[in-house]
């Protein structure tokens, strides 16, 4: 008995969604729209964000930029542009007069090509530092060593190259200790990093190399636009250690009170906003989509 009502009920289902094949579709249509833009929304937001916490730990979670204009905000360009620029003079500066700078190093660098014999890594990121970078966090040797203080100071020729970087010019190969031309300017290689990926997802964090400053001044450009890094100590809030930072730039800018600051400070959490943005239109666009599927769901019914 139970048998039998069972396919009669499955036979005229069967016989009304034949009889409405259109009504059928929209239903189907709407429920498997909103399925998979519900999905779809949470799986872009958690790559997203995964992307983000990834690429934050490139740059380092406990760091400020002290630079001549802010990452983001342009309203005012041209006062901007021809702000005085930052020097190494504020290294030393901040050194001897910050509570809540573990270190500071300065930032420059460009994109070259870095070549072995016939092969080339094309548009490599190259930052000339001190010593100290990779005490700045963001990045780990994996084979050989940074180069030391003396090698910085006296501006010797070395490098330490992207795993990227590696494997295009040493595949199956140790690197160390080997020369290679950067701007096309023999180098030799002290140290590999670690690899870690992609910023952002939009480029390789991977494909840069790293040299004194002091040498990419002789060989490179001998003025160009520097950046400050400072990393935070460890149980100091970055939101104190920003306003210490900014006052002490303040004082070595010799700004008076009432006048606006000549440079910023930058930080991660402007990242962070930029990717609250992103979330925000992932998650209108999702609720849209939503929205959408189950109107023709409706219509459907």
């Amino acid at each position: 008995m139970l048998t039998t009502e069972l396919s009669e009920g499955l036979r005229i289902a069967a016989a009304t969604l034949w009889a409405r094949k259109l009504r059928a579709l929209l239903t189907t249509l709407g429920i498997v729209i909103g399925i998979v833009s519900v999905t779809s929304m949470f799986t872009v937001i958690n790559g997203i964000e995964g992307a983000f916490d990834r690429s934050m730990a490139i740059i380092g979670d406990d760091a400020l930029f002290v630079q001549k204009t802010p990452w983001f905000s342009f309203d005012d360009w041209w006062t901007m542009r021809n702000r005085p620029d930052i020097t190494d003079d504020l290294v030393p500066f901040l050194r001897a007069r910050s509570e809540t700078a573990a270190e500071v190093v300065p930032l420059t660098g460009t994109s070259l090509t870095v070549s072995r014999g016939r092969d080339e890594a094309e548009g490599v990121g190259v930052t000339g530092s001190t010593a100290a970078f990779v005490d700045t966090g963001g990045m780990d040797i994996a084979e050989g060593r940074s180069f030391s203080e003396a090698e910085a100071d006296a501006g010797r020729a070395v490098a330490v190259i992207g795993s990227d970087v590696a494997e295009a010019l040493f595949p199956g190969e140790d690197a160390v200790g080997k020369p290679v031309r950067i701007g096309g300017q023999r180098f030799q290689v002290v140290g590999v990093v670690a690899k870690r990926g992609s910023f952002l997802g939009l480029a390789s964090a991977d494909n840069d190399a790293v040299v004194p400053i002091r040498a990419y001044r002789r060989l490179f450009s001998s003025d160009p636009d520097v950046a400050i890094k400072v990393r935070v100590r460890e149980g100091i809030e970055l939101d104190a250690a920003e306003e210490e930072i900014h006052g002490l730039v303040r004082i070595w800018r010799g700004l008076d009170p009432l006048e606006d600051d000549d440079f910023a400070v930058n930080r991660q959490d402007q990242f962070r906003e930029l990717v609250s943005t992103m979330r925000v239109a992932t998650y209108g666009v999702g609720l849209f989509l939503t929205a959408l599927s189950l109107l023709v769901g409706g219509i459907g019914v």
